[in-house]
């Protein structure tokens, strides 16, 4: 899953007007992250994103993409063309619009490239968290939590996204909760090119996918 795939986004003439104007404080580019088109508008490849998930090209994001031109990004603030977001700045990658208990949209995940906002000089804990449907309690429940450290971009210029590998156990995943945290505050993050497969690969899933189209 790697962004690219998206529709090319054009903000509106005011639009321009208001990124010229505009800097984003942090990557101090010339560009405003928070006008970038959201991902949670619908699905993509059959997933759906959290509120505050948008995706960007460079400048825009300060990570160079693995795959041009898109990288995704979470907003953890919540500053997004549509907000409601999670207070805590949880962004979640959750199995589609069918109910959890539906096993056409549980995915693997094997792992991904991941950036974190942050110039330093500590580093980025970045707290991955899979979710798996429980039948017993009827509910979502974690798989698997797991933090990985990640070195900071000081200079937010050409910024270096981290391959990072989940556990075996991230497999017939209904969802997948990320957060990043500098010195307990939670941050932007960034992510490119997610290796992720679907975990029911029989005749009858594939169709209900398509259907879903």
């Amino acid at each position: 899953m790697d962004f690219d795939d998206l529709p090319t986004f054009h903000s509106d003439r005011a639009g321009k007007r208001n990124d010229r104007r505009q800097s984003n404080g942090t990557f101090n580019n010339g560009s405003d992250i928070t006008r970038q088109p959201p991902l949670s508008l619908r699905p993509y490849h059959h997933l759906t994103f959290s509120n505050g998930f948008v995706y960007a090209p460079v400048p825009v994001a300060p990570f160079t993409p693995i795959s041009q031109p898109n990288v995704a990004a979470f907003l953890a603030d919540g500053t997004s063309m549509r907000t409601g977001g999670r207070p805590d700045g949880t962004g979640e990658i959750s199995d589609g619009p069918t109910p959890d208990d539906v096993s056409a949209f549980w995915f693997d995940a094997f792992g991904g490239f991941l950036g974190c906002d942050n110039a330093g000089p500590d580093d980025c804990t970045m707290e991955v968290t899979g979710l798996h449907w429980d039948p017993i309690a009827n509910d979502e429940a974690p798989a698997f939590t797991q933090k990985y450290s990640l070195p900071p971009c000081p200079a937010y210029r050409n910024c270096a996204l981290t391959l990072i590998t989940f556990p075996s156990t991230a497999r017939r995943l209904s969802g997948l909760e990320v957060r990043a945290v500098r010195n307990g505050e939670p941050r932007r993050f960034f992510m490119d090119d997610m290796h992720m497969a679907w975990s029911n690969k029989t005749c009858d899933a594939g169709l209900l996918r398509q259907q879903a189209q």
